[in-house]
């Protein structure tokens, strides 16, 4: 338990502050209201030092409403029969003060549940309860609060019927936290009701006595003594950890992000520590191809769990290769759940730790199973060579028997000529060992992939060759992201895990500034986390032509126009100023949400590498014919000139690339993506981008947008 300790040593106290009773009330009663006033105080000075780090109010009303229920508590317990304090005065004061107190602090329990979510300034609540406390204190003193106790008679009607006002608040305060109940964690939850509950039942406590010393007294001030302790502990609880423990719940948000990207890709997705096989993550591909639960995942072992003997020999060599070159590719048949086997290629990479050490490895799968079944339909196709579209060859270990009208055109060859020289190598070995090979080669810019079958009676080999051009691309595009996002991921994920190593070794001393910096930092990189990950969720869906145009009638000044006044605040931070020379009347058919992402990247970056004191330019042409429309095509160029920083003549073929980033712009934020997204925005509208620019003084980007007739 948590708290062990301290609970320990609390019910030492109590039971040490119980004991004095026997040997004196007024000692007991002096000791027990002292004790919760300490508290009172103590949850006031962490509520009101913690208030920069909570968004909720909750915790800022308790603390400060505790410094004054403490105060009046003070001021009860020196007003108490036989402290002999404030002559003139009987039982009658204390039991006012206390009422007053107890009126306060139901109130305040039930306006902290129901005004959680509001904004409220510290200051203006400080000066609410100093002004409300001075006119309960100056009523009691002026006798103009109703009387609460008579001596030799007891308590009055107006005392035992406010005790009841007082539960009856507190349990309205009970349902309005259990409504809100989703808000706090369970233990935050449980200590907040028990204190309240425990509150309800002291408060009943002081309805039955008649004596200020009485027996149902004692128990009330025990009770209240524990129900402050309650009460401490949970501020202490979300004051002091919950300001850090935030960090984990923005990474679970940007981590939700991530979680989307990765859902809109085909491919599984695996990441495993390979020193224990636990599975660290996966995607929603993976799940649905296995058949395994999340649960199920986190159970096994990888890659042990999915794969045969045989296959796990590769796997080792394929994660030595990752060691050696920092990626790999491998076939393996996934074994799922049913006990299916499923033949997929998977690219590994490596995630590195600080030391130079493999932490985790990616494993990025394509099943493969539509690709042996393309390779087998050659295979069939083949008892058809003159109609095939895939290159077919017959060679001896000299010439070429046959070829079909395919393999004549890729390799410019007739029946009777020489072997090709790309095939001739590998032609001979196969001769030599009489086994089955599978090769790749590169062939007038084009990927094929032959299978060569040695039939050793005939003396000849069959050829049968495959466009495997876009798989290649693919494969290129995974293998890139892969390796680009586990670079990208690694500087924003290591500081974070930095950020919460130094708190788990220096919680206790942690000071209130430090403990602002490491919230600060954990919050810019998960903001770049999450950017991150919109780019690549945006990227996937371009890749994969999942993005389909509402193409309708927009006005081009008016999206600017929202632009600028979107992107002022950081435009006058450097004193930039916007100047447009535009038709308003301007309209063109495009999707209006992809053009404004495609004017905000454009902006965005204006503003980010502009000199201070400068201009924005931004002007139409219309029925552009120049040298930024390539087709001759009707439409209208938009150019943004800014004066800046630049680009240098060497980054410029560079600069749409995804992921590249100048070498005078990598110590300021961003992914990387921004231009390549507007890019492929721009051309999936028809439309084209270019850049000229001079290094340290200006940039133009020009965009040339066709007219599209049919919406």
């Amino acid at each position: 338990m948590k708290y062990r300790a301290s609970i320990i040593i609390f019910v030492g106290i109590v039971l040490l502050i119980y004991l004095t009773n026997f040997y004196n009330y007024l000692l007991f009663h002096t000791i027990s209201e002292l004790f919760s006033v300490v508290i009172a105080f103590g949850i006031f000075v962490i509520g009101w030092n913690t208030r920069k780090n909570i968004e909720s109010s909750l915790f800022l009303v308790l603390g400060v409403s505790l410094l004054y229920i403490g105060s009046i508590d003070l001021i009860h317990t020196l007003a108490y029969k036989g402290m002999d304090i404030f002559e003139g005065y009987d039982a009658n004061l204390p039991t006012q003060l206390w009422i007053a107190a107890r009126y306060l602090q139901a109130g305040s329990f039930l306006m902290a549940f129901l005004l959680m979510h509001k904004k409220i300034n510290p200051n203006t609540l400080v000066i609410g309860y100093t002004l409300l406390t001075i006119l309960l204190v100056v009523c009691i003193f002026t006798e103009l609060f109703p009387v609460c106790y008579i001596e030799g008679i007891g308590l009055t009607p107006f005392k035992i019927i406010s005790e009841y006002i007082i539960i009856g608040i507190l349990a309205v305060s009970i349902m309005v936290l259990y409504k809100n109940r989703k808000e706090f964690n369970l233990s935050l939850l449980h200590l907040i009701i028990f204190s309240i509950l425990l509150t309800i039942i002291a408060e009943l406590a002081f309805t039955f006595y008649i004596g200020v010393y009485d027996l149902s007294n004692l128990i009330g001030h025990i009770l209240k003594i524990i129900s402050f302790y309650l009460i401490y502990l949970a501020i202490v609880q979300k004051g002091l950890e919950d300001p850090l423990n935030t960090l984990f719940l923005m990474l679970k948000q940007s981590e939700e992000f991530t979680t989307s990207a990765l859902k809109a890709q085909i491919d599984t997705f695996f990441v495993f520590n390979p020193k224990n096989g636990k599975a660290i993550r996966w995607n929603k591909a993976f799940n649905e191809i296995s058949g395994y639960t999340d649960e199920e995942i986190l159970s096994m072992k990888a890659p042990d769990s999915y794969y045969s003997q045989e296959d796990l020999i590769r796997a080792e060599e394929a994660t030595r290769e990752i060691v050696e070159r920092g990626n790999a590719t491998v076939l393996m048949d996934l074994i799922t759940k049913d006990g299916k086997k499923i033949p997929f290629e998977y690219l590994g990479s490596s995630i590195i730790d600080d030391q130079g050490d493999i932490k985790y490895i990616v494993s990025v799968g394509r099943n493969i199973t539509q690709r042996i079944k393309a390779e087998e339909e050659i295979k069939s196709l083949a008892k058809f060579p003159s109609e095939n579209p895939n290159p077919i060859l017959r060679v001896s270990d000299e010439v070429v028997l046959y070829t079909n009208a395919a393999g004549q055109k890729l390799f410019n060859i007739e029946i009777g000529n020489k072997i090709p020289r790309s095939l001739n190598g590998i032609v001979e070995g196969v001769f030599h060992t009489q086994v089955i090979q599978q090769i790749e080669l590169e062939i007038n810019n084009q990927f094929y992939s032959f299978t060569i079958t040695p039939i050793a009676e005939k003396k000849y080999l069959n050829i049968y060759g495959l466009n495997i051009s876009e798989r290649i691309l693919a494969e290129r595009k995974i293998k890139n992201l892969v390796s680009t996002v586990s670079h990208e991921l690694r500087t924003p994920i290591t500081v974070l895990m930095m950020s919460l190593d130094l708190y788990k070794q220096k919680k206790d001393s942690l000071t209130p500034e430090l403990q602002n910096y490491i919230i600060e930092t954990g919050e810019r990189n998960i903001s770049l986390l999450k950017d991150l990950s919109e780019d690549i969720l945006m990227l996937s869906q371009i890749d994969e032509k999942k993005i389909e145009l509402n193409l309708e009638y927009y006005n081009p000044s008016k999206i600017l126009q929202n632009m600028e006044k979107f992107l002022a605040p950081f435009a006058q931070e450097k004193n930039l100023t916007f100047q447009n020379d535009i038709n308003e009347e301007i309209n063109l058919k495009g999707d209006i949400k992809r053009i404004e992402q495609v004017f905000r990247i454009l902006l965005d970056n204006a503003i980010k590498y502009s000199f201070e004191n400068t201009i924005i330019k931004i002007n139409v042409i219309e029925s552009y014919k120049g040298r930024f429309n390539s087709k001759g095509e009707n439409g209208i160029l938009f150019q943004c000139k800014n004066h800046g920083i630049g680009i240098s003549k060497e980054e410029l073929p560079h600069i749409f690339e995804r992921f590249y980033r100048g070498s005078n712009v990598r110590d300021s934020s961003g992914t990387g993506l921004g231009l390549s997204i507007a890019k492929d925005i721009i051309e999936l509208h028809q439309g084209e981008i270019f850049v000229e620019s001079k290094l340290g003084n200006e940039t133009t980007f020009s965009i040339f947008f066709p007219r599209i007739d049919n919406v």
